[in-house]
């Protein structure tokens, strides 16, 4: 599970699986297969490095970050390391054909590779729960941030150390980092490949999908709520309408991250159960499908920064990918520049109408309050005593 590279993978769970693949494959075939891999690694590292740099120093340079960016923010960084580490390794030993990073590296680098996986489904995990919390459960105390962060380097202890097996189990083989568990036991890889599958993507997805559907539910049931106060006048109506309908879309585009990352890692995880699991690698194209797999995998990592970027170029809770020209650009009501300006220009102009001598005449001239009160309360009893009369 660790490598994404399909010769590699393939050694590290039976070195004559590699063998056979080859064989399958002629020389020109292999060649056209490693240049279309190299060129969709390298189109992937440069939109998801543009992309993740932009989120991240985006969100960084934040005063205050609500609950959901700071996952956010994570997931960034998981994916801006998958470009700029994961990726670059697995070009090399495309174009290499061995490993030669040494035994220290083999045991960091495929373990770090799944590692990354595994805390972009925790962070995907955690903001569905945090989504769940906030819409079902409004009054409950907003999450501090520091518990937030508390929970973000919970993910990556978890992750580490269930890779850590793994990484024990690694080791140089033959010029190749291969897997090497206990009594070359079938078992072990078996049982570990069935783990990944469970704990790091169906589990989840499960999880995921059950807390995004009672969201779904309760904002469904706001909606209805809300088109029944579109004709009140109320502020507070307008106001929980406002924010249903912008939760129903941030959750659209929360939604659509989890969908993005169900379907690129679909192939690679189907490609692994069947081959630890079935016979996949007796089938013909298995490498050129598991390439597919691999691409497709990395191709998340790229696809993430966009999906919430156009959540921030839409909503100003999420200010992704957008330039910081703050001047000019939310306005309260008595900030608006022309707003303000205009009613200075009023004001300005009615204090110099007061200060005229015709206000003066005519406020000289004026009763005061109690005379206006005093003139009433006579000829009310002038009007009272008429009627008598």
């Amino acid at each position: 599970m660790a490598s994404f590279q399909p010769s590699n993978v393939n050694i590290s769970r039976d070195e004559s699986i590699l063998n056979f693949t080859k064989s399958r494959n002629t020389e020109p075939t292999r060649e056209v297969l490693t240049v279309i891999q190299i060129t969709c690694y390298s189109i992937i590292i440069v939109i998801g490095t543009i992309g993740n740099v932009m989120l991240v120093f985006d969100l960084a340079t934040k005063h205050y970050l609500k609950t959901s960016q700071y996952f956010i923010l994570n997931l960034a960084t998981v994916d801006l390391l998958t470009c700029a580490l994961s990726i670059p390794f697995d070009i090399s030993l495309v174009v290499l054909g061995g490993w030669p990073f040494g035994p220290v590296m083999c045991r960091i680098v495929y373990p770090l590779q799944t590692i990354l996986i595994a805390v972009s489904v925790f962070t995907l995990l955690c903001m569905a729960v945090e989504r769940h919390r906030a819409i079902l459960h409004p009054l409950k105390p907003k999450i501090p941030g520091k518990v937030i962060m508390l929970v973000i380097l919970l993910n990556w202890v978890i992750a580490t150390g269930l890779m850590s097996p793994y990484a024990a189990a690694l080791t140089i083989k033959d010029g190749h980092c291969a897997e090497n568990w206990p009594n070359n036991d079938p078992r072990y890889p078996k049982a570990f490949s069935l783990c990944v599958f469970l704990i790091l993507y169906l589990s989840p997805l499960c999880v995921i999908t059950a807390a995004y559907t009672c969201v779904g539910i309760r904002l469904r049931a706001n909606s209805h709520k809300a088109e029944l106060l579109v004709g009140t006048l109320s502020c507070k109506s307008r106001l929980a309408k406002s924010r249903t309908q912008r939760n129903i879309r941030i959750v659209k585009f929360f939604v659509l991250a989890v969908v993005a990352f169900a379907l690129c890692l679909l192939p690679f995880q189907v490609m692994w159960m069947w081959s630890d699991f079935g016979n996949g690698q007796d089938w013909s194209h298995f490498n050129e499908v598991l390439t597919f797999a691999n691409v497709m995998a990395y191709a998340n990592s790229a696809v993430n920064p966009y999906i919430f970027g156009a959540l921030g170029s839409r909503y100003n809770s999420y200010n992704c990918l957008r330039q910081k020209n703050r001047k000019g650009r939310y306005f309260a009501r008595n900030t608006f520049p022309f707003h303000s300006f205009i009613r200075k220009r009023r004001s300005t102009g009615n204090k110099k109408l007061l200060k005229s001598p015709e206000i003066s005449v005519i406020k000289r001239n004026s009763p005061t309050p109690n005379e206006n009160r005093s003139r009433g309360n006579s000829n009310l009893t002038n009007a009272l005593f008429e009627s008598s009369v």
